[in-house]
């Protein structure tokens, strides 16, 4: 069998860099165990918003409604029926401000309500008659 040279009086010009090989060698652990805390993150989150679907599938039918047209919200919302206007509107019209609810409904042992973040907690004391 007969080999040929190569015709090309050309030669092509390339530059492989061996740094970026070091580069990504050093830089892997941190990626990977990045990542792999994320992944705990997400394995300890996920059965919590699973437990918090069903607690909130579980309002379905609770406390009294004060009727009106429903507001289409969408089931993927994750809402165990469809609100109500008049229901809603009874939140939206509450006279309290964010800092008002903060400073009237203190939650202990909550450090964002110490720092005056809104809570759910003092959210849900703010608007007490309305309907879960």
């Amino acid at each position: 069998k007969q080999r040929h040279a190569r015709s090309s009086t050309t030669r092509l010009h390339a530059w492989f860099p061996n740094e970026g090989m070091e580069i990504a060698r050093n830089s892997f652990p941190l990626w990977f165990f990045g990542a792999a805390g994320s992944g705990g993150v997400a394995r300890s989150s996920i059965p919590r918003l699973i437990d918090e679907y069903f607690e909130l599938q579980a309002l379905k039918g609770v406390g009294p409604t004060l009727g009106g047209p429903t507001m289409g919200v969408s089931p993927f919302a994750g809402y165990p029926e469809d609100l109500r206007l008049k229901d809603v509107e009874i939140i939206v019209n509450n006279p309290l401000s964010v800092d008002a609810i903060v400073a009237k409904y203190p939650i202990d042992n909550n450090f964002l309500a110490r720092k005056g973040y809104l809570t759910i907690d003092a959210f849900q004391l703010a608007n007490a008659k309305a309907n879960p």
